[in-house]
């Protein structure tokens, strides 16, 4: 696609801005010409970045330029409303998760996204560490190129382990456009301030030939000189869930790949051939396992489990105290890693008028209660998340399945079990979920910026 070098109308703006101002004129332009209602942008107030939706111009114009602090702009998605469209400033890693997202029915309201360039982002001690040092943490705009240059740019001692571990390109393809700093064309090239822009797709290009805030300049993409490649591969997972020939996957199991997905890895199934250990979330029964593993989150649906997998498992978490009691495990998270499911896919509920029956794949004899609507439990992976919309947007839900009820405590749904209280697992669910105790216990780092700051 092609490259510009792109300004501001607005002598104002352009003055202000990090580069040439060119992303506040496309969002005025997407607001002006009615393409989105509102803009996802990310500010800063008391020197802490928060992620903002806006439909005023006026807001737009003055958001702040370069934020040097995590920030999380996929927050908002649990606030967009649907019938609605969206623009996104964010950064490749955002759009990237967003992309997924959308891939997964959630968040198609954005409708139009702006990907920053970056080379890795510094954390809040940072900040705190130029404060410390000279009083004033500068951000750019107002004709100043640079941050306070009393503090080097961060290596290893202040990049987030998300950074660290980046996989992506930092010059995004997968947002409209791309926009960034022209530290690679020479500064009479630049003049009072450029911002180099890189249309993505048909419709970035559309944006940019019908920009009334910005004048761009066609140019040489010099992007590849931008010493912005992926830092590694994306790490593979060996891990456990089960599935029913293959064919298709059991809903509660069926998490256990997306939690991982979410979290920067590619979950593979776990192959005692190829991998030394695996990681084991979801499930009722570790102890079935031979291999050397690491349990965070599982449970126990047994009053009298086989202890001999222990000498081969660390733990890290458990679904609850039952589980716990049985492993005879103390002082660790006690959660069920469904429970993150509306963290990690926020949906806003439109609740319909219609009961579910969702009974357990083994207890599929037990008749329907009358007016329901029966959801086969055994999704494959292009219905899963149909059958998560369903489950969210219902005004009832009755089921024999233990992660049909997780789901439904998780988002809020009123909930009914079915039938006998046939296995030992449903004891965990007496423990109140700790979700920000089992985030911090996970075993690996979470190289994904959605679950910043649970």
């Amino acid at each position: 696609m092609t490259c510009y070098l792109g300004y501001n109308k607005d002598p104002r703006l352009r003055d202000i801005s990090s580069s040439g101002g060119a992303v506040r004129g496309v969002l005025l332009d997407l607001l002006d010409n009615k393409t989105v209602d509102a803009a996802i942008v990310t500010d800063v107030y008391a020197n802490r970045p928060t992620t903002i939706i806006t439909a005023d111009p006026f807001q737009t114009k003055n958001v702040s330029n370069t934020i040097y602090s995590p920030a999380n702009p996929l927050e908002a998605l649990k606030h967009i409303e649907k019938g609605k469209k969206y623009a996104m400033v964010g950064l490749p890693c955002h759009i990237n998760t967003l992309k997924r997202l959308q891939g997964y029915g959630i968040g198609k309201e954005v409708v139009f996204t702006i990907s920053l360039f970056c080379n890795h982002l510094p954390s809040e001690e940072w900040g705190k560490e130029i404060i410390r040092k000279s009083g004033e943490l500068r951000f750019r705009g107002k004709g100043s190129p640079f941050t306070n240059s009393l503090h080097p740019w961060p290596g290893d001692k202040y990049m987030p382990e998300t950074c660290r571990e980046c996989y992506l390109k930092r010059v995004s393809e997968e947002s409209d456009i791309s926009c960034g700093d022209p530290w690679f064309y020479k500064s009479n090239d630049i003049g009072d301030g450029k911002t180099v822009t890189k249309a993505n797709t048909a419709k970035g290009q559309q944006a940019i030939n019908d920009s009334k805030n910005v004048i761009f300049e066609e140019c040489e993409d010099k992007t590849e000189l931008y010493p912005l490649k992926p830092r590694k591969s994306q790490k593979e997972m060996p891990c456990y869930w089960w599935t029913c020939e293959r064919a298709v996957v059991n809903f509660g199991d069926y998490i256990t790949p997306l939690i991982l997905k979410e979290f920067g890895y590619k979950p593979v199934n776990f192959d005692k051939e190829k991998h030394a250990e695996q990681l084991y979330i979801i499930g009722s029964h570790p102890y079935q396992q031979t291999s050397k593993m690491k349990i965070w989150g599982a449970g126990c649906d047994s009053e009298n489990p086989p202890l001999r997998f222990m000498d081969n498992a660390e733990i890290y978490a458990l679904r609850g105290k039952h589980t716990a009691e049985k492993y005879g495990v103390k002082d660790v998270p006690f959660c069920d890693p469904a429970f993150l499911m509306p963290v990690l896919f926020p949906i806003i509920k439109n609740t319909q008028d219609y009961i579910l029956y969702i009974p357990h794949h083994s207890r599929k004899n037990i008749p329907a209660p009358e007016g329901t609507e029966i959801i086969d439990i055994m999704a494959n992976r292009d219905n899963f998340f149909d059958i998560l919309h369903k489950i969210v947007n219902a005004k009832k839900v009755i089921s024999s399945s233990l992660h049909t009820q997780i789901i439904c405590q998780a988002y809020k749904i009123p909930f009914e079990f079915i039938g006998d209280m046939w296995s030992a697992k449903f004891k965990d669910l007496e423990t109140a979920p700790d979700t920000k105790g089992l985030i911090k216990m996970f075993p690996f780092p979470i190289l994904n910026w959605r679950t910043y700051g649970i």
